[in-house]
């Protein structure tokens, strides 16, 4: 969400393969102060998320680990980031369909106009 890069590590499943490690990456960069990594989430601006971020986090979304009750298990702190990323995401699709009910409508309230 916060466009940080991922660092290159060895897959430990995959001898020769590398793995993007976002976690390290992000402890780094985001997670150095917590008042400012708290403070950046209450100030995202979630009505402009750019569409590769939302295409690179959607396979998440769709994991059933990465859900509040699965993370849950592993760490509070972590839940509540999860269910924000969650709605982060559903807002940015929400925007998404209301720009096409938007446009929708306009066609279909001036189709004289269009045939």
């Amino acid at each position: 969400m916060f466009d940080v890069k991922p660092i290159k590590k060895n897959d430990p499943n995959n001898p020769g393969k590398k793995i993007d490690d976002y976690w390290e990456a992000g402890q780094k960069s985001l997670l150095v102060d917590a008042k400012v990594f708290i403070n950046s989430l209450f100030t995202f601006d979630k009505d402009n998320i750019p569409d590769r971020i939302i295409k690179s986090i959607a396979s998440y979304m769709d994991d059933p680990n990465f859900t509040p009750a699965a993370i849950e298990r592993s760490s509070k702190a972590c839940t509540a980031i999860c269910m924000w990323a969650r709605a982060m995401y559903k807002v940015s699709n929400r925007v998404t369909y209301q720009t096409i009910y938007f446009f929708t409508s306009i066609v279909l309230n001036n189709r004289s106009k269009f045939y």
